[in-house]
């Protein structure tokens, strides 16, 4: 039976969340219907937030995009690309 030494899994861990600590930018996805649930095709201005708490506050972050294409209802963005992400974000327990 293989066992997995300590050191190397402990040097695993490190080394996934230093890669994830360093990433620059976070891939999002998302959908939008119209009132029929029907998916969109279209073209809309998009504002993207994050908070420290779940209601009320002032933002930790923000990155405005002037059109962001929607087709078949899918969009997808690179959030931090346009705003760099404040290193003190990745030191938040939550984020909203």
């Amino acid at each position: 039976m293989n066992k997995i030494h300590p050191y190397w899994l402990s040097t695993l861990v490190v080394m996934i969340w230093s890669t994830a600590v360093a990433q620059d930018t976070l891939s999002y996805q998302g959908t939008i219907t119209n009132a029929a649930q029907q998916p969109v095709n279209a073209s809309y201005p998009m504002v993207f937030t994050l908070y420290n708490a779940a209601e009320g506050g002032a933002p930790l972050w923000v990155e405005t995009y002037e059109s962001i294409d929607i087709v078949a209802g899918t969009f997808s963005v690179e959030l931090g690309s346009l705003t760099p992400f404040q290193a003190e974000l990745a030191r938040s327990e939550r984020l909203y």
